[in-house]
């Protein structure tokens, strides 16, 4: 009896170890198809091949043409200079006489027989007779020519215009200073000298005991004035 009991417990311990293997078994197997499930998209996904998206390319910038008619082109510098003298004087008027005027400084006005026609350079077309031109800047002198034009004869003017003489009163506290421009002795204060106008001149004064003063100066108008404090020196 003893003999039996064991033998049905061994048989019930196979058993046990038995149905564990099988449990086991399936358990793996089970995560084996779950992984292989998991991967398969992965491994698909990674070999789809890159797809990138085709790009129109950029239409290149339109390239200028160059302006053969003889319209105005907006450039400066040494490229507004070329286009000036390639573009030629400007003709104003009709008539089968011309008057070309040219002036330094250029963008001088220039009058015809008291008419204002424009800046110069300029070429005038007009009847053929004796004109009077008057040549009209801010800062220079004003210049007169009498020209004749002849039919078949084209005429042409170039002026070189000057500066105007302005009158400087020179005065100083206190007087008696000696007065140098640009340089040469003008006199001692009060005083009143001739120099060129709208141009940059050093005016030095200069009196024992006080210290030099020098200034610079741009006359704009025709009659004008300086007046100057000297200071005391301590080693004159």
């Amino acid at each position: 009896l003893q003999v039996a009991k064991t033998r049905a417990k061994s048989r019930s311990k196979w058993l046990l170890v038995a149905v564990g293997a099988a449990v086991a078994t399936i358990a793996v197997a089970i995560l084996v198809v779950a992984t292989r499930s998991n991967a398969e998209p992965k491994a698909k996904k990674a070999d789809k091949p890159n797809v990138v998206a085709a790009t129109t390319p950029k239409p290149a910038d339109p390239v200028d043409k160059p302006v053969t008619d003889g319209s105005k082109v907006d450039v400066d510098g040494d490229e507004l200079a070329a286009t000036s003298e390639n573009a030629g004087t400007p003709v104003v008027g009709d008539g089968p006489c011309r008057l070309e005027v040219k002036t330094t400084p250029a963008g001088t006005m220039v009058q015809l027989d008291g008419a204002t026609i424009g800046p110069s350079p300029i070429t005038i077309a007009g009847p053929c007779t004796k004109r009077r031109v008057d040549l009209v800047h801010a800062r220079y002198k004003i210049e007169q020519r009498l020209v004749t034009l002849e039919a078949d004869k084209p005429t042409s003017l170039d002026v070189t215009l000057s500066r105007p003489t302005h009158s400087l009163l020179v005065t100083s506290n206190p007087t008696g200073a000696t007065v140098f421009i640009a340089g040469r002795r003008a006199g001692t204060t009060p005083t009143r000298v001739s120099l060129m106008g709208f141009s940059g001149l050093d005016v030095k004064l200069e009196k024992n005991g006080f210290e030099t003063v020098t200034k610079r100066i741009y006359s704009k108008v025709s009659d004008d004035k300086l007046s100057v404090t000297l200071k005391r020196s301590l080693w004159k």
